[in-house]
């Protein structure tokens, strides 16, 4: 086959100069973007939560959404249980199912005032 597309460049250019040599390409799949490994924690912490809850598919997916925002803008201040449990307040409160601060956080384990303290920075922080 490369016999025949050199023949067809000689004849197209003219000159008898020595053609280009082709090489093969080999295609390399994309990688995955890397994840973090605190946003991996926070994730299984929400999977984990959000089953004990009984949270559907949809208020899991939010809840990761706003988690992965305030940990990429660095709300977290070094313990992410906190900002779980509130992206999971917020998720959750979008789609209408209502969870209180004292049951999320004889759940989560996480003090109800640091939960709500969370829950209105994360408001304003990721304007939400």
């Amino acid at each position: 086959m490369f016999d025949a597309i050199k023949k067809r460049f000689g004849e197209w250019t003219g000159k008898k100069e020595p053609v280009p040599e082709f090489v093969e390409v080999q295609e390399v799949a994309p990688s995955a973007p890397s994840v973090s490994p605190e946003v991996q924690a926070a994730m299984a912490e929400i999977k984990a939560l959000a089953g004990r809850l009984n949270l559907p598919e949809t208020v899991l997916r939010d809840a990761e959404k706003v988690c992965t925002a305030a940990m990429h803008r660095g709300l977290h201040q070094g313990n992410i249980k906190p900002v779980v449990a509130a992206s999971v307040y917020i998720a959750s409160d979008r789609r209408q199912i209502f969870i209180s601060f004292k049951n999320l956080a004889a759940i989560s384990g996480v003090n109800s005032a640091e939960i709500k303290k969370n829950f209105v920075m994360l408001k304003t922080q990721l304007n939400i």
